[in-house]
This record gives structure tokens, sequence and C-alpha cells, in this order.
């Protein structure tokens, strides 16, 4: 039963991308590659993160409308601490074929600068071309990758967005890098 919760939820209200895994026999939300902390089950349904100093309570929206199959979690909502609660939505990352697709040399004749994709273990990295060092990119929708802490522009990282755009064949033309300080730097995607 625990597995129908696996799976990476997005708040895209706060840019927040979280995965909850089943390890050991336990849910796991995990917030990056070294933070993680397990969830313990509580009586009334819903989890509690065991771990933090204060408490954190996670809820799982589930459908469960057709009765000829396992109830499926569309959705969680965590509060800390009697704080607002934060909700997320479950999302479909996108298909390898698709990360793909995503793979290339993109331009940006406003930065005059390029931003390099190549897929590697079904993972998406992103540098720019001068040399810095690679980044695992997130998948947050069908079209859209999250960088953590990436430098779109130095001396100040912070997250990205990166969102795809395709023509009417699905062919990926370009895409716009998003952060807090620039907002739709076009790139156009260079021939191979």
């Amino acid at each position: 039963v625990l597995a129908h919760y696996e799976g990476v939820y997005w708040n895209e209200d706060e840019g927040l991308l979280r995965r909850i895994e089943l390890r050991d026999a336990a849910l796991h939300y995990v917030r990056g590659p070294d933070s993680s902390d397990p969830l313990g089950a509580l009586e009334s349904g819903g989890f509690v993160m065991i771990g933090p100093a204060v408490r954190v309570d996670v809820e799982f929206e589930v459908d469960s409308r057709d009765p000829g199959t396992d109830p499926t979690a569309t959705g969680m909502t965590v509060e800390v601490d009697g704080q607002d609660p934060l909700t997320f939505e479950r999302i479909q990352p996108p298909s390898e074929a698709a990360l793909a697709d995503f793979a290339g040399v993109y331009w940006s004749p406003e930065l005059e600068r390029e931003l390099q994709l190549r897929l590697e273990d079904g993972r998406i990295r992103v540098s720019w071309a001068d040399g810095e060092e690679w980044q695992v990119a997130e998948p947050v929708a069908g079209d859209e990758l999250l960088l953590r802490e990436f430098v779109p522009v130095p001396w100040y990282p912070q997250d990205v967005r990166l969102q795809f755009e395709t023509d009417a064949t699905e062919t990926v033309r370009g895409l716009t890098l998003s952060c807090d300080m620039v907002r739709g730097i076009r790139f156009e995607k260079r021939k191979s």
C-alpha cells in the first residue's frame, strides 16, 4: 500500500520539488540527494516526519474513483509545526525519450552565451559552454526542468527553471530560462 504514495510532487507557489520514496519498507520524504527524512504512519491515516526538531505532518490526497484499480496519491499537504500548509501536486516526470529530445546546445542572443544539456544515466545534466560544472536538472513537468542553486549570473546561485518550446511536430526548438533575477530568457536550440 505504501508504494501508492511514491512519486514526484511539485509546489508551484514556492517552487518546491519533493520525492516520496519507499526504502526498507518505510516512506521517505526526499528534498534532494543528501536530504531526506523517514515518515511514520499515524492512526489518522496521515504521516509524521521522523527526525526534524519541529513537528511536520504529511497527508496524501488519494484518487480511488475506479474500484477496479488500486488507489493512487494525486497530491500531498505538508504542515510544519502549525504553519500554513504547503500543497503539492503529484507530477509525471518526462520519459527518457522526452529527456533525450531536450539534450543539445542552446544559444541565447540576449546573454551571448551557450547552455549545454546532455542525457546521462537517464537524467539531464546542464552546464554553461565555458566549462562550468555539470549539474543535474530535476523534471518538474513534461516540458519543464528545475536546477537547484544554478548560477545563471556570476556570484548569485539560485533555483532556475527551464521551460522547453516545441513546434507543431513536437520537435524541441528552444527553451526559456527563468529565476528570481530574470524571467523568460530565450535560448534557441542549435542544430547538431
